[in-house]
């Protein structure tokens, strides 16, 4: 074989491997891969019977549980939220919230807190909670889900020990319940709604004028379900969380 040959073989051999490649890639795009990630119903902190800050505003970082799907799976979330309290009497708050994973959606949480009053003692301090969480996700053949859960808490906050400036150590529980609307528009059948009584109990450490930290946990009652063919146990279900908030104002000011 002519040696002058040689170069145009080796560069068709070339071409046709860089060819493959292209056809491949293609081939790739074409085939997407499409995945099913349920949908987390958050318990979030409720903070406990005051107002968080008192007056002013805040930035707040959660890390939590979250009961995920009609499964009703335990599922750890994180959540960035903005704070505002008014008057020593309502505190209002904002958040994103979603999974730690790849691909993990994202929703939105609202709540609000309003101060009932110091209901048993002048050391104690009763709040009502409300939260509204939300989240969608549709993703080809695999997934067109969306989730809606309605939170209820009567938190009491008891002070503990001296004040100290503006630090200060609280115990704080009380009744939940939430409520949870789950559709699954490709599955009509497996769409669940519920409801999950519970308690709720935590711990209240505020640092100065500037910092709050929570350490929150709800034992809720979720109900048995089933999804695809597979039955999942209802029963009690331990759903801890903790978290913090900076903020710009004053806190609510106990009495002595």
């Amino acid at each position: 074989m002519s040696p002058m040959l040689r170069p145009s073989r080796e560069r068709r051999r070339a071409g046709l491997f860089l060819a493959a490649i292209l056809l491949s890639g293609l081939a790739g795009q074409g085939c997407a891969e499409y995945v099913r990630r349920p949908l987390p119903a958050p318990f979030p902190a409720t903070r406990g019977g005051t107002p968080v800050p008192g007056k002013g505003a805040g930035l707040g970082l959660e890390l939590g549980d979250a009961l995920q799907g009609q499964e009703l799976q335990r599922k750890q979330i994180v959540a960035g939220r903005l704070l505002i309290g008014i008057a020593d009497r309502v505190s209002l708050s904002a958040a994103s919230y979603g999974g730690h994973e790849d691909r993990d959606p994202s929703g939105s949480l609202l709540s609000g807190k309003v101060r009932l009053g110091s209901l048993l003692g002048r050391r104690t301090s009763t709040a009502l909670h409300l939260g509204l969480a939300s989240m969608s996700r549709s993703d080809g053949p695999a997934q067109d889900e969306s989730l809606t859960a309605e939170d209820f808490a009567l938190p009491t906050e008891l002070l503990l020990g001296p004040l100290v400036g503006s630090s200060h150590f609280s115990l704080y529980a009380g009744p939940r319940l939430m409520h949870e609307s789950y559709h699954d528009r490709l599955h009509p059948g497996t769409s669940v709604d519920t409801w999950m009584p519970g308690v709720l109990g935590g711990a209240h450490l505020q640092l100065g004028g500037v910092v709050h930290l929570f350490a929150e946990s709800t034992v809720a009652w979720r109900p048995a379900t089933r999804y695809n063919d597979f039955r999942y146990p209802g029963g009690a279900i331990f759903l801890p969380s903790g978290s913090i908030v900076a903020f710009l104002g004053s806190p609510f000011p106990w009495e002595h």
